[in-house]
C-alpha cells in the first residue's frame, strides 16, 4: 500500500521488515483508479511505525509515457494534507522561544533493523542473544571484541559475524554479517529471525 507519493519518489507500507536491496534499482508498479505507471526506484530509507514498515523510494527512472501517467497519479488523487489550518502562530513562537520544539531525527537507515531479543547458538555451542537484525549488521548481547562468531540460524544456515571495533554499547557487539547478502535472500533464514 502507497503512504506517501511525491514527483521524486513514494513510500510504501508493509506488514513485514522484507529485504529490498538498497544498491540495486527495483521495478514498482503503481496504480490509482484508472491509471497504471510503471518506475525503476532505489530505497532510501526504511522506518518502523504503528501501521508496519515504511519504505520509502526515489524514483530513479521512467519512460516518457510513464512520467506522464505517474504524474497524473501524483497531482490527480485525493491528497493527504489538511482542507483547514488552524493557527497556532502564537503557541509555535511561544514554544521556540522556550526551546521545546522538537528536533527532528535525520535517519540514513536503508534496510529495517528489527528488533529479535531471540537466542541462538552459536557454532562452538554458546547461546547468544540476537538484540536486533537488520539483514546486513547484528547487535548481539555480550561483548566479543575481535573474535569472530559463526551463528547457526536453523539446520543449514550459517551467518559469519565479524564485530565491528567500535565501542561496546551496553553490554553488546555490533557485528556486521559477512554473507549478508546471501542471508538476506535466504527466505528460510528471514522466516527463521523474522517469524
Amino acid at each position: 500500500m502507497t503512504s506517501d507519493i511525491s514527483e521524486r519518489g513514494l513510500a510504501v507500507l508493509l506488514e513485514r521488515p522484507e529485504f529490498i536491496p538498497y544498491d540495486t534499482d527495483v521495478d514498482l508498479a503503481v496504480n490509482y483508479l484508472d491509471y497504471h505507471a510503471d518506475v525503476s526506484a532505489r530505497v532510501f530509507h526504511v522506518g518502523q511505525s504503528e501501521s508496519g514498515w515504511k519504505y520509502s523510494f526515489k524514483i530513479t527512472h521512467m519512460t516518457e509515457e510513464n512520467k506522464r501517467t505517474y504524474f497524473q497519479i501524483v497531482f490527480d488523487r485525493e491528497h493527504t494534507l489538511p482542507k483547514f489550518i488552524h493557527s497556532g502562530f502564537v503557541k509555535d513562537v511561544a514554544e521556540i522561544v522556550n526551546g521545546q520544539m522538537k528536533h527532528s531525527h535525520v535517519s540514513n537507515r536503508k534496510l529495517p533493523r528489527v528488533p529479535l531479543n531471540k537466542v541462538i547458538a552459536a557454532q562452538d555451542g554458546r547461546q547468544i542473544r540476537v538484540i536486533n537484525y537488520n539483514y546486513e549488521y547484528i547487535l548481539l548481547s555480550g561483548v566479543f571484541g575481535g573474535e569472530a562468531l559463526t551463528l547457526s540460524c536453523g539446520s543449514d544456515i550459517v551467518i559469519y559475524c565479524i564485530p565491528l571495533s567500535c565501542k561496546p554499547i551496553e553490554n553488546a557487539t555490533l557485528c556486521r554479517i559477512e554473507n549478508w547478502r546471501e542471508a538476506a535472500e535466504n527466505p528460510k533464514l528471514r522466516e527463521f529471525l523474522v517469524g
